[in-house]
């Protein structure tokens, strides 16, 4: 005989089952897209497997310039964040008549909060390699970056972005693609370590140093004093290069003799930073007779920056042998980055237009 309560017991288990296997699945439905989504941040942040971008440097070298740390050091963190904000303050003072009240307060807001995450975009290391183009005198270039993270969703998006272009031909060398533009350059990536070049085949030949010697890049051009002491350094080893270095200080009195140049820079802080320029001729002689002009390059340059840029340069300047070098220190960065970002923002306002381009 059935007791008063065994009906109810009996009918209430099915349910319990059913009500434990929903919970069971929904369990398992959570940890796995919980799997998926942890497995989704690992992808997009994690690099992979990179290659030093010293690679990029061959046997037609002529010159190479590197960045170090800078996803790292803080002078280059807080400059680029001080660069980015001027734009922003820029643009904020542009729109000030077009504006609601209310959007002005919250870009303002916006403004005053601290950047964070500024080091994750910004590359862990970078090599840029000057090489010969062919018998005549032109300069090519081949270039590798190594960022920290946010490396696979960047591939993904700059092959589907140059693959959708029918103009875009595609080169599979060693199991890694090459998106060729139609000019002949090139872009690709070997594993999370992303090239680029102004001709394709510099890339190939990257890849094939990388296959024949494995992870160990070639020996480096040299790069004396240079590594470790600077964040952004270079040596440009053939008379052409150099003599394009010296140019922008000097104009088209660029003295003859001029065989090779070496340079460092060291951003300290968003307001200051340390440079090295370096300059080695023929001839001991030739240095000497080009000393005078390079001082008073020197001089003017630094009247110039005063008045145009608002910065403080100071400088010191010394001969050794065939060898002119001269260490510069600037200040005035802040003001003289914000200065540049109102002037690029006049620019882009149309003549005859106001602010708002009504």
């Amino acid at each position: 005989m059935e007791g008063p309560g065994s009906r109810g017991a009996g009918s209430a288990l099915p349910w319990t089952r059913i009500l434990v296997g929903c919970a069971l699945a929904f369990g398992v439905v959570l940890l796995i897209g919980f799997g998926l989504a942890i497995y989704g941040v690992y992808w997009a942040v994690n690099p992979g497997r990179q290659v030093p971008t010293m690679a990029v440097v061959g046997p037609d070298s002529v010159g190479v310039v590197r960045l170090d740390r800078a996803a790292t050091d803080p002078g280059i963190q807080d400059l680029v964040q001080e660069a980015m904000m001027a734009i922003q303050r820029a643009q904020l003072d542009a729109e000030r008549d077009t504006l609601p009240p209310f959007l002005e307060g919250m870009r303002r807001w916006q403004l005053a909060q601290p950047a964070v995450g500024l080091g994750m975009w910004l590359p862990g290391e970078a090599t840029l390699s000057f090489e010969r183009r062919g018998e005549d005198e032109r300069t090519g270039y081949v270039a590798a970056v190594n960022f920290r993270q946010f490396v696979r969703p960047v591939r993904a998006l700059l092959e589907r972005t140059f693959g959708s272009d029918p103009k875009t031909r595609v080169l599979v060398h060693r199991e890694t693609r090459i998106l060729v533009q139609p000019g002949g350059s090139g872009l690709g990536f070997s594993g999370g370590t992303l090239l680029f070049a102004e001709r394709a085949r510099r890339l190939t030949a990257v890849l094939d140093r990388l296959a024949e010697g494995g992870d160990a890049p070639p020996a480096p051009l040299a790069l004396p004093e240079l590594s470790g002491r600077w964040d952004l350094y270079g040596t440009l080893d053939r008379p052409r290069e150099a003599r394009s270095f010296a140019a922008p200080l000097l104009g088209e009195d660029v003295p003859s003799g001029l065989s090779r140049a070496r340079f460092g820079l060291d951003v300290q802080t968003a307001d200051e930073a340390h440079g090295l320029a370096d300059f080695e001729f023929e001839s001991a002689d030739l240095a000497r007779s080009a000393r005078p002009l390079f001082a008073t390059a020197l001089v003017d340059w630094r009247q110039r920056a005063k008045e145009e840029a608002g910065l403080d340069v100071s400088f010191d300047e010394s001969l050794d042998g065939q060898r002119l070098r001269t260490e510069v220190r600037l200040s005035g960065l802040r003001a003289a980055i914000a200065r540049w970002a109102r002037t690029a923002m006049q620019h882009t306002t149309r003549p005859g237009e106001d602010r708002g381009g009504r």
